[in-house]
Order: C-alpha cells, then sequence, then structure tokens
C-alpha cells in the first residue's frame, strides 16, 4: 500500500473489489474528504484512465479521508473483517464503544453494523498505537491486537511478553482475549506500544514466508551502521 504523505493521505492503493491487484483510491482533495471515493481499477497493465465512483451508504456519519494501517488517533480503517479479500470500512465508537463495520460489496460499502469491542483501555483514545488490526492466524479476517498498555506506555508482562489478541469470528470480536507470545527483543521498540511503524519502533509484522500467517520482523542496527533483520516465524 502507498499513499501521497506519511500521514493523512488523499489517495492510497487498496485491492477495493478483491481481484488481488491495488486500486488507486481518491480519498480526498486539498485534504479535505470527498463526498464520494473515486476508484482507478488495475487492469494488470495499469490503471484505468476514468474513475469509479465509490458510495458510502446513506446513513454514514462522515467520508472519512484518512485510512491507513497506522495512523495514531485514528478513527477510521480500512481492513478485511469477513476474510473475502476485500477491505472494508471500521469505524471506532468509543462512545457506544462498538466498532461500525461497513462491509465492502466491491462496488461500494453496506450500511453499519456494531461489532462488540473488548473491555480495554480508552486513554487517549482507542488508537491505532496501542491497538491495532492484524490477522494472527492467517484465516483471512483482521483480529484485535493490543500489543501494549497504552496508558503505562509498556509492554505487557515484562519477562514474557505477549500480545492481547480478540480474534475475529466473522461476524465480531471474540470479547475473551488470547496471549500471543513476542519474543522479548531489547531495543527492538517491542517493548513499547508502536506497532509495526519502523519510524518509531525497529520492527514491523507481515508474511514473509507467504504461509498466510503474519511473522515478526526485527531490525538490529550494528556499530557499523548495518541493519540485520531477525526473523521470528509466527505460529
Amino acid at each position: 500500500m502507498v499513499g501521497n504523505e506519511a500521514y493523512g493521505a488523499d489517495w492510497q492503493t487498496r485491492d477495493m473489489n478483491g481481484d488481488g491487484r491495488d486500486d488507486v483510491v481518491i480519498t480526498g482533495k486539498a485534504r479535505a474528504p470527498l463526498a464520494t471515493w473515486l476508484v482507478y481499477y488495475n487492469t494488470g497493465t495499469g490503471f484505468d484512465t476514468a474513475a469509479t465512483p465509490w458510495p458510502f451508504p446513506p446513513d454514514a456519519p462522515a467520508r472519512p479521508r484518512v485510512l491507513w494501517r497506522w495512523n495514531d488517533g485514528a478513527a477510521d480503517y480500512l481492513e478485511d473483517a469477513d476474510g473475502d479479500g476485500r477491505p472494508d470500512w471500521i469505524r471506532l465508537s468509543v462512545s457506544g464503544h462498538v466498532f461500525n463495520v461497513s462491509r465492502n460489496t466491491g462496488a461500494g460499502f453496506d450500511p453499519a453494523v456494531a461489532w462488540s469491542m473488548p473491555s480495554v483501555p480508552t486513554c487517549n483514545r482507542l488508537h491505532s498505537e496501542g491497538y491495532s488490526f492484524t490477522d494472527v492466524d492467517g484465516d483471512g479476517r483482521v483480529d484485535l491486537v493490543s500489543p501494549a498498555n497504552s496508558c503505562a506506555d509498556v509492554v505487557w508482562n515484562w519477562a514474557e511478553p505477549f500480545w492481547k489478541v480478540y480474534r475475529n469470528t466473522g461476524a465480531n470480536f471474540d470479547l475473551t482475549l488470547t496471549q500471543h507470545a513476542v519474543p522479548n527483543a531489547p531495543g527492538s521498540g517491542i517493548s513499547r506500544i508502536h506497532s509495526g511503524d519502523l519510524d518509531h519502533g525497529h520492527w514491523t509484522t507481515m508474511d514473509f514466508d507467504g504461509d498466510g500467517v503474519p511473522d515478526l520482523g526485527v531490525f538490529v542496527p550494528d556499530s557499523a551502521g548495518h541493519v540485520e533483520l531477525r526473523l521470528y516465524r509466527g505460529q
């Protein structure tokens, strides 16, 4: 995924119709959200020259402009909630203590359905610095992950660190947490709350070996200025 700014992008690339190819999505202009997004579909050899309007449901409270995997304080996310290969619109409601999920039909977003939010600290709002979405079990649906206590700015359990994972059932997030063990890698940034932002931490999660399960990559610099990637494979 790419966009025109590290934060606050007015466009980005996402596979909007689930064909396996990233499309160009215009979400705003001049840092203002568009009422209807514009999608330039990927043909495999380029992008369509004419935009396809991407509608929102009539009851949508707002049209988001920023939809990143990592965005401090974000209320809107574009993630695959149901495992169909298309990113859905997930909107956070702290006051209602729910996630409002609008499924991607391949041509727009359905009206939102409320998903329960686990009982987690919401100091400084629930945001992706302390919580994020990633598919930890490889089933194609993003799970809700808390790498650390965002209120205290510390990892869960220093001696044997773990992430708190609330698995995605396809229709909700499981309210019972699962402890997902992570390596104790001092100096990597994994002992802090930044979840995969290499500008602030020194680690990221992605599927390095193509088995569908995210692995943990820790970037360790040496005194000569070189960087070594240490790979911890997902289980």
